[in-house]
């Protein structure tokens, strides 16, 4: 049974990488379904494209193909790897890419893929075009890991990327990314007594030393000012309406965000 494709990568659309990758793709197998799920992550950015991941894997179709290329590792000793989890594969970079999506708590296989018999004679720079497309694409047309990869069992690198649960207590999270809108994305998640305390009005939050209201949607954010609400991946971000939180406030990556949920 042939699976869905998404890529998402570091490439952006100005120079022929993005194109080059589907053509890889499509010289396998030109059936194949490729979602492309975004190519503006910032260069090198592994955090950023950690996130814009998490944002998509949980709703795509079960058993897809995650193909993510955000390596400035490539040509390196660091691995190239296949990793099967609950939802679906990804193929890429072991350099914590795959940290929010695939934690070795919900791998159930991994393969390393650096020498994999699909791959195309590596260059040291485009190993997206030449060890990460071509597994992907056998992958999505219906041949088994074991033929593409060796199973490994070594524990991947990890960025910190851990993700906060807002139960009762106190929270300190921090923001991962900004996206091009200025929302401030953070480690923050929402559980069952977040929504709760909602109802009760006993939440509160800080970004820095800063008091932050919380609300539903960027709607009810006041003029010139930011607020604290949950984002499309279930994640908090501080926003503005119709404007960056990021240049409101000056802050941006690693800065703090406080969550008090009271009892």
């Amino acid at each position: 049974m042939k699976r869905i494709i998404t890529f998402t990568s570091d490439f952006g659309l100005n120079d022929p990488y993005v194109g080059i990758v589907h053509g890889v793709i499509a010289s396998i197998d030109p059936s194949l379904p490729v979602i492309d799920l975004t190519h503006g992550v910032p260069p090198h950015d592994i955090v950023a494209g950690a996130v814009a991941l998490l944002s998509f894997s949980y709703s795509a179709t079960q058993g897809t193909v995650h193909l993510a290329v955000v390596d400035p590792g490539v040509g390196t000793v660091r691995r190239a790897v296949c990793i099967q989890t609950a939802i679906g594969y990804f193929v890429g970079p072991d350099n914590g890419l795959f940290s929010l999506v695939a934690p070795v708590e919900r791998q159930i296989r991994c393969w390393e893929i650096s020498r994999s018999p699909v791959r195309r004679t590596p260059s040291a720079t485009f190993h997206g075009r030449d060890i990460f497309a071509p597994v992907a694409a056998h992958l999505a047309a219906g041949r088994h890991p074991e033929e593409l990869g060796t199973a490994t069992t070594s524990a991947p690198p990890r960025v910190d990327l851990t993700i906060e649960p807002m139960v009762t207590g106190t929270h300190t999270g921090r923001i991962l990314v900004v996206d091009r809108f200025g929302n401030m994305v953070s480690n923050c998640s929402i559980t069952s007594e977040w929504s709760t305390a909602m109802e009760r009005g006993a939440i509160s939050a800080w970004l820095e030393d800063q008091p932050v209201p919380i609300v539903r949607t960027y709607s009810d954010i006041a003029p010139g000012g930011i607020a604290v609400l949950v984002g499309s991946s279930g994640l908090l971000e501080v926003a503005a309406h119709n404007r960056s939180a990021a240049a409101l406030t000056g802050l941006g990556t690693g800065c703090h965000l406080r969550i008090d949920i009271y009892e």
